[in-house]
């Protein structure tokens, strides 16, 4: 080396991609070397190391000109540790106490295996000797995170990402989320990996992540989610009564989270017309409406006007989990009169308080009124001040009416109406 003798402060760094743990190399003369140390880190790029190592007993040991790498190890201003697109290190690093670390020495070379993320080797340096990058007993190591954001990243692919390969078309192994793998041109799989699309399985049980539509989703098994995935039963979030032993869903179909207070919007949900299935016509913001009755409504306006949103009546549109209508994910279905009757009985109050402190933390969302003229013709009312869960129980005696549970400040209950109002839907696991 013909460089002159090196004064450097510590700098602001980027965040290293050491190992918390497995950080630590030996020097029989100094001690410890610490790789990822409080006041500085090593962190392994393509072609470089940045960044410090700190020994117990000289203080810290610099990886390159603060420039960065590769660099050309020929003078004062531009000096460093390189990486090969084999994972082998070479260049200098710079202690003001023991003078240049050489990480390729002639008795050995420093190496990350691109299959552990492990360092291994020696490296050399002029005031104190060898230092051992990695020992089996006592064991020690440095060890790399491929991928910081990911602790448990240090495989081949990762590793090849750092040594110069990167996401795109031809190497769409390396993508690690969705936005990359997308912008790649490849399929983003519910294994989390990304594929090219001509792979892509079509929508089925085992492939859920393909299904674009709920419909599809529904034929294939799954559920629907308010963010437009279809995911599977086992996925879906639930909540026990331990008063009547009975398995929910933990929010409203439709809500974004479970409520954080009674008149929380975000757990509000949608409002469906009794019997009919999830077409668009159940959205809070769907503000539109159709006057006509229909058995197969096609696009998804909230029908008004009428007790039933259908010309002819049938019971068994949300009877059970196979119900040709039913709105719930697989194994869950709407809940009967008599488990809604046990639900309200087992409030701590008989109002919207009881009903949010529930273990099913139910909301105030309000409806949305099917009769035309006055306060109603499609609009939502009570928001805020009133919730109204709907049952799968028809009504013999009355042929538009089905069973429903309702709760506000000072009151709940169990009563009946019309089916073409739009109503909250809480699934019951079957």
């Amino acid at each position: 080396m013909l460089f002159c003798c090196l004064i450097f402060p510590v700098y602001a760094l980027a965040a290293s991609n050491i190992s918390d743990t497995d950080k630590y190399a030996w020097s029989e003369t100094s001690g410890w070397s610490n790789f990822n140390a409080i006041h500085g880190g090593v962190t392994v790029y393509s072609d470089h190391l940045t960044g410090f190592a700190w020994i117990e007993g000289i203080g810290f040991i610099k990886m390159g000109v603060d420039a960065g790498g590769p660099y050309a190890n020929t003078n004062a201003t531009d000096w460093g540790v390189n990486i090969d697109s084999s994972g082998n290190l070479s260049g200098y690093g710079w202690s003001e106490v023991a003078g240049w670390l050489n990480f390729n020495p002639t008795a050995s070379q420093v190496v990350i295996d691109p299959n552990t993320g492990n360092f291994s080797g020696y490296a050399w340096c002029e005031g104190i000797g060898y230092i051992h990058l990695q020992n089996d007993n006592p064991a020690y190591k440095v060890q790399y995170f491929a991928d910081p954001d990911d602790p448990t990243s240090r495989s081949m692919p990762w590793l090849m990402l750092l040594l110069g390969d990167t996401c795109d078309s031809s190497h769409l192994d390396l993508c690690k989320n969705n936005s990359t793998c997308n912008t790649a041109g490849g399929y983003w799989w519910s294994d989390e990996s990304c594929h090219d699309i001509a792979e892509a399985s079509p929508c089925d049980a085992t492939h859920l992540d393909l299904c674009t539509t709920s419909d599809d989703c529904l034929g294939a098994g799954g559920y629907w989610w308010s963010d437009n995935t279809c995911n599977s039963a086992d996925q879906i979030p639930t909540v026990t009564n331990t008063a009547t032993g009975r398995v929910w869903m933990d929010r409203n179909l439709g809500a974004s989270q479970v409520a954080t207070r009674s008149d929380d919007p975000d757990a509000y949900g949608d409002l469906y017309q009794w019997g009919r299935g999830t077409d668009g016509h159940e959205k809070r913001t769907n503000n539109t409406f159709s006057n006509t009755q229909s058995d197969n409504p096609t696009d998804g306006l909230f029908i008004v006007g009428h007790n039933d949103w259908r010309v002819n009546r049938d019971d068994l549109l949300w009877t059970g989990v196979s119900a040709p209508n039913n709105p719930c994910p697989g194994g869950f279905r709407l809940p009967n009169k008599t488990e809604l009757d046990s639900e309200l009985a087992s409030w701590e109050t008989s109002n919207a308080a009881g009903a949010f402190k529930s273990p099913l933390k139910l909301v105030v969302a309000g409806y949305r009124a099917a009769n035309t003229g006055g306060a109603g013709n499609g609009g939502i009312l009570l928001e805020g001040v009133a919730g109204y869960i709907y049952s799968s129980t028809t009504v013999s005696e009355y042929d538009d009416f089905v069973y429903y549970a309702g709760f506000a400040d000072s009151y709940n209950f169990v009563n009946t109406y019309m089916r073409s109002d739009g109503n909250s839907v809480r699934c019951i696991m079957d």
